[in-house]
């Protein structure tokens, strides 16, 4: 799709002429052929995901046919053999309007595919660290050998397959934090595994020892806190504990979660944060066209304050560390 990307973009920075070679106009419609072969490729792909999935059945089907009919009239437009004006000069040449209402169709349809593919995997995803903690709670709770070999080998073979979710959805990952933290959930799950296998064993033969079993419940809190971070990654920057509170909030007080604040994962305090914040909470009031008294407009006083304070404190660091350098 992005070879198409490219191709649309061709199309709709193209200026409007009144006159064009035989070579251009072969060239506009090998285009547009391209353009629809590429769309078709595409949404045969999105189907193929819809047969495997009865939720977005529907709504996949529904977003690959406004895309295949995009794509059509983008070759229509740049098919100088069909409905042209006088000259024999194609429509997304002479009508930059209707290509430019066809690419943003396009574009609207293609984005709803990739939404509802990337749902899928998420779910999926998801379910495979759902699993994971499942097996590990079973871990915890085990008294012998043998349901310890039977939990550990269902362990492993459901943390073989969270591997490979959590590689490819590191690669798919545009953002360069989020990126990292998937790397780094992935590398204290695989470092923990190991651990977790020797501090288990060991609480199995020594079960009134407190170390060993502090040793071990250390290895199940690194492991379940990489999960969350994962999962953190995933639905990027919300929580079970957040979910929770939102449906329960009386519960939830009650019941304190062991799952991390933002500020573990974020490190808010932080001055590339606190300016990222405030470049984020203009945008919002810009594009919305909020009212002052709306919630984003109302935060950006404080945003300023903390991002002064920030500064203050890193004005204050470097007039230490300058001064040290001098002496």
């Amino acid at each position: 799709m992005s070879m198409a990307q490219m191709l649309i973009t061709t199309l709709v920075n193209a200026k409007e002429r009144s006159f064009c070679s035989e070579r251009t106009l072969r060239a506009i419609s090998r285009v547009g052929q391209s353009v629809n072969i590429a769309v078709e490729r595409f949404v045969t792909v999105g189907e193929a995901i819809a047969d495997d999935s009865d939720e977005i059945r529907p709504q996949m089907y529904a977003a690959c046919q406004e895309a295949r009919a995009s794509g059509a009239m983008i070759e229509k437009l740049c098919d100088y053999g069909g409905k042209c004006i006088e000259g024999g000069v194609p429509r997304a040449v002479s009508d930059r309007a209707a290509m430019v209402r066809a690419a943003r169709s396009l574009l609207a349809a293609v984005t709803r595919v990739l939404l509802l593919a990337d749902s899928v995997v998420v779910k999926q995803l998801l379910l495979a660290k759902a699993k994971v903690s499942s097996t590990l709670t079973r871990l915890e709770s085990v008294t012998n050998f043998t349901e310890f070999v039977k939990a550990f080998s269902q362990f492993g073979s459901e943390m073989v397959e969270l591997a490979q979710l959590t590689g490819d959805r590191q690669a798919d990952l545009k953002d360069e934090r989020r990126r990292a933290q998937m790397g780094a959930a992935r590398h204290v799950l695989e470092r923990s595994t190991l651990m977790l296998l020797t501090s288990a064993k060991t609480v199995l033969k020594h079960p009134d020892c407190p170390n060993s079993r502090e040793n071990r419940d250390t290895v199940f809190c690194q492991m379940r806190r990489a999960m969350d971070l994962i999962h953190y990654v995933v639905k990027d920057g919300v929580l079970d504990s957040a979910a929770a509170l939102v449906s329960h909030p009386s519960s939830s007080s009650a019941q304190p979660s062991r799952i991390p604040k933002q500020d573990d994962w974020e490190g808010n305090h932080s001055l590339s944060y606190s300016l990222q914040r405030f470049l984020d909470q203009v945008e919002v009031s810009r594009m919305t066209m909020l009212g002052p008294q709306s919630q984003s407009r109302t935060q950006l006083p404080a945003t300023i304050e903390h991002i002064m304070e920030r500064i203050q404190e890193c004005s204050s660091k470097y007039e230490e560390i300058t001064s040290l350098f001098r002496q």
